[in-house]
């Protein structure tokens, strides 16, 4: 007779626990008892007395009898016999516990009861069989596994985790589910102490995290350790201590409070240096944070710390892992939100000064400053304009120049050598091992050598601050050498003593002149001496011949200096200097000016007679380009002195009214000429260029108010010398 057989497919099983047990069942204590024949069969005995092996409702443990004891010493006569019940007795609980157990709809309270129902019906009979060693811990983790096995995967987590919030963390002193440390009691006999800590533990950063953020978010200007600290110590941790002896956790849960509060400042880091002097105080917090030593317990053997341990993100709680992080969102953040094209420079460079002192404060040694300032310095590197902004900022000391910050630390002084014998420093310390391997101590601590070391040259300071020094000497004359000595002083502090040569020449110059025009009788003639090779600005395309009675004046001066200066004489540079002109219309009224000799040379032109002139008969009258006559014909239709026609002729305005406010005589030159450069300025940025421009001896801008200043500019827009645009300034079109 054949047999055919169907060959079965081939296909991958995973068969469950419980399906394996039905086909291949696991020994237990009932098997045990089948195998044996005895009349006196201790085993039944004993499992008489140890069912049911998983406590019913009714299920009472019975003391053992003096029969029962003597059946457990014949059935646990040797090692071998007990390591054999033991074995045996655990199968038969964990087939028992997956029997009866019963996954119903329980409250918190009635998990509590069957959890401790079930671990003192077990804790009963592991008692009475005297178990010691190996066999009884088996024995016991073998319970409290199949314990913790069934009882989380019910909702007992989730309802225990309402609890203990509600109890921890909302000031609700007693529950239904009994007393504290009855609750934890329970939880701990039952193997469950781990859970109770994590539970706990996992709730307290929770709340930390949300009152933390809740309460120190742009919070800058106040303290907020100490307010960390009163909630964590004595609004968390009274409550915590109920469930643990060690109080290591409090430390523990100090330094989660403090990662967190790092954290956030981390976030706001941008912003925080922003609004630098204003936010000092987190600013001290953050340093304070992340130096913080790590805390070392030789006695924290309690199993809480094992939790927290575990429950801290390792990364985030070192300190090392912090501050590569606040570098990196620091920078990320100024690419986004400065290092760009559409941030004015000297935005950019206040923010810079900024980053300056707020990075010394979170790290005295330099090394963070010196990671995030390279970007930035990269930058001011690129923009054309930096290197004026910042020689006008350090030498502006008037309330409107935005960069007043620069002339604060410019006056303060340095030296240039302070840091040049650092090896002979006896309190000498090695860079630190996180610093870039280029870095240098003193590079980025100073304000100003740190934005004058971004350039590869320190001349082309020298050469701007010259310049500038240059052109406010020829403008200004005596009223500003105390203030060009005082700055050159500072200077040759920071640069070197023989930096500005050039600039002690032109000092000595105008200070001779001085003197020169003491002993040269000429009045309302002054005349400047200058050294042909130091000024680099006496070279000039414009060319035209002065008015006569200029001319004149300067040859009664040339012959004055000559008498006493024999075999020297003088070289007239007509374009540079001022001219003060009063000027006396039909009208009776007469007003005075001071323009540039250009400027005077072509009203001259008017003075002959009353015709209408075209920019070419001005250019050959004047002995000038048509093109600079075209400019100062500009200047003086601005003025309201000529006026303009629709044939491309000049007249002069009869009609003229006068300007009553002196202000406003005094600075429209100096507005006009910014505004040719410039062409459109906002107040805030045209403030400081006047305070530099203007002399103060004619009028002292830094000590004016911004509202009057405003209404000397209100008052050039309404006379149409000027124009505003929103909140900016340019020139009247007209």
């Amino acid at each position: 007779m054949e047999v055919y057989l169907n060959a079965p497919t081939t296909k991958t099983m995973m068969a469950s626990s419980q399906h394996i047990e039905t086909i291949i069942p696991q020994p237990t204590l009932q098997g045990l008892c089948d195998n044996i024949h005895d009349n006196d069969n201790d085993i039944d005995l004993l499992l008489d007395w140890l069912r049911p092996f998983y406590p019913t409702t009714n299920a009472t443990p019975i003391e053992p009898s003096p029969r029962i004891k003597s059946a457990m010493r014949s059935c646990l006569k040797d090692d071998v016999s007990v390591h054999e019940f033991v074995k045996l007795y655990i199968n038969s609980i964990a087939r028992a516990f997956s029997q009866h157990w019963v996954y119903g709809d329980l409250s918190l309270k009635e998990h509590l009861q069957r959890i401790r129902q079930i671990h003192q019906y077990y804790s009963f009979y592991c008692r009475h069989l005297r178990l010691s060693g190996y066999p009884a811990e088996l024995l016991s983790s073998s319970i409290d596994s199949n314990l913790r096995e069934y009882i989380l995967n019910t909702d007992f987590l989730m309802k225990f985790n309402i609890w203990t919030q509600s109890y921890f963390f909302e000031d609700i002193e007693m529950t239904p589910c009994g007393s504290v440390p009855e609750v934890i009691s329970t939880l701990s006999e039952s193997s469950l102490k781990q859970v109770v800590y994590s539970t706990i533990i996992t709730d307290a950063m929770s709340k930390i995290i949300g009152y933390v953020h809740r309460e120190c978010r742009r919070q800058w200007s106040k303290q907020c350790l100490p307010q960390i600290t009163e909630f964590v110590v004595h609004r968390l941790c009274p409550k915590i201590s109920t469930v643990t002896l060690d109080g290591n956790y409090v430390d523990e849960l100090m330094k989660i409070a403090h990662d967190q509060l790092v954290k956030l400042r981390i976030e706001e880091i941008f912003d925080i240096v922003y609004h630098h002097p204003g936010s000092i105080v987190a600013l001290e917090e953050l340093y304070m944070c992340l130096h913080i030593k790590p805390l070392h317990h030789d006695n924290a053997t309690d199993v809480n710390m094992s939790t927290v341990a575990h429950l801290v993100n390792v990364s985030i709680s070192s300190q090392a892992y912090q501050r590569n992080k606040l570098v990196e969102v620091f920078i990320n953040r100024s690419r986004q939100m400065l290092l760009h094209s559409g941030r004015h420079t000297v935005s950019v460079i206040l923010f810079y000064t900024r980053t300056i002192k707020a990075f010394l404060i979170i790290d005295p040694r330099g090394v963070l400053l010196d990671k995030v300032a390279r970007p930035i310095r990269n930058y001011i590197k690129s923009r054309s304009d930096v290197i004026n902004k910042l020689v006008h900022g350090m030498l502006d000391d008037s309330g409107s120049n935005d960069l007043k910050e620069l002339a604060i630390e410019f006056r303060k002084g340095h030296s240039a050598f302070q840091n040049s014998h650092e090896t002979d420093d006896m309190n000498w310390n090695p860079d630190p091992i996180d610093a870039l391997p280029d870095f240098k101590k003193g590079k980025v601590a100073d304000v100003i050598e740190s934005l004058v070391s971004i350039f590869d040259s320190r001349n082309t300071f020298i050469d701007e601050f010259t310049a500038c020094f240059s052109s406010r000497l020829l403008s200004n004359f005596e009223s500003q050498i105390d203030d060009t000595i005082a700055n050159l002083t500072l200077l040759k502090a920071r640069f070197g003593r023989d930096s500005f040569s050039e600039l002690d020449v032109m000092v000595r110059d105008i200070q001779e002149s001085s003197r020169i025009s003491r002993w040269i009788s000429m009045d309302g003639f002054h005349g400047s001496v200058l050294s042909g090779h130091y000024w680099n600005n006496l070279e000039s395309n414009v060319t035209f011949t002065l008015p006569s009675d200029l001319l004149k004046r300067f040859e009664s001066y040339n012959a004055q200096y000559s008498a006493h200066r024999r075999g020297r004489k003088l070289k007239l540079i007509p374009h540079l200097g001022h001219v003060s002109v009063k000027l006396v219309f039909n009208n009776g009224i007469s007003q005075k000016f001071d323009v540039t000799p250009l400027q005077a040379t072509v009203i001259q032109a008017f003075n002959e007679d009353a015709e209408e002139l075209s920019p070419s008969i001005v250019a050959q009258r004047c002995g000038m380009l048509e093109y600079n006559a075209a400019q100062a014909l500009q200047f003086w239709v601005k003025m309201k002195v000529l006026r303009s026609l629709p044939n491309a002729m000049y007249v002069v305005n009869e009609n003229y009214e006068q300007i009553e406010s002196p202000e406003a005589r005094v600075i429209f030159p100096f507005v006009q000429t910014i505004l040719e450069n410039i062409k459109v300025i906002s107040f805030a940025r045209l403030k400081p260029l006047l305070s530099l421009t203007v002399p103060r001896t004619d009028l002292d801008i830094g000590d004016m108010d911004d509202d009057r200043l405003r209404t000397v500019l209100r008052e050039l827009v309404d006379f149409g010398r000027i124009s505003m645009e929103g909140l900016t300034y340019k020139l009247s079109s007209s």
